[in-house]
């Protein structure tokens, strides 16, 4: 069966568009080879085929099926870390608030020891005085 001239053209800017990696290789992954149409009815595809084995489409889907639920197990995966920063933070967030109220609450005691130990001192000051004020007064009585 013949080529129109329009399938020709179709074929040859497809063939150009694939020259860098038939010529050069650059593009081609180590341990694959380029296989090329294998009619000329039109089919400008190319085709990665492992060296020395051939790729059937099963095997084809296969390989896309497996992809497709590691790319589901790597999303689901960023999912899990991204809930845990969120709850790594929110634990971050907690514990910074306990620890403020941790500094609060060692104040107040701080406050309350201060202020208990200024009357204790105030009362023993006070009975110091009205000791001294009483042994005063019986020592001035016996004179």
């Amino acid at each position: 069966m013949a080529l129109t001239a329009e399938e020709r053209e179709a074929s040859m800017e497809c063939d150009e568009s694939y020259s860098d990696i038939i010529l050069g290789g650059s593009n081609v992954p180590k341990g694959y080879k380029l296989i090329p149409p294998e009619d000329e009815e039109g089919i400008t595809e190319y085709f990665l085929e492992e060296e020395g084995r051939a790729s059937s489409a099963g095997e084809i889907s296969s390989f896309r099926e497996k992809l497709a639920e590691t790319v589901d197990k790597l999303n689901e995966d960023r999912d899990h870390r991204i809930r845990l920063e969120e709850v790594r933070e929110k634990n971050r967030q907690e514990e910074l608030k306990l620890q403020q109220r941790d500094m609060a609450l060692r104040e107040a005691k701080e406050k309350r020891d201060a202020k208990r130990d200024k009357m204790m001192l105030q009362l023993f000051s006070k009975f110091v005085t009205k000791a001294a004020a009483d042994s005063s007064d019986a020592d001035g009585d016996s004179d």
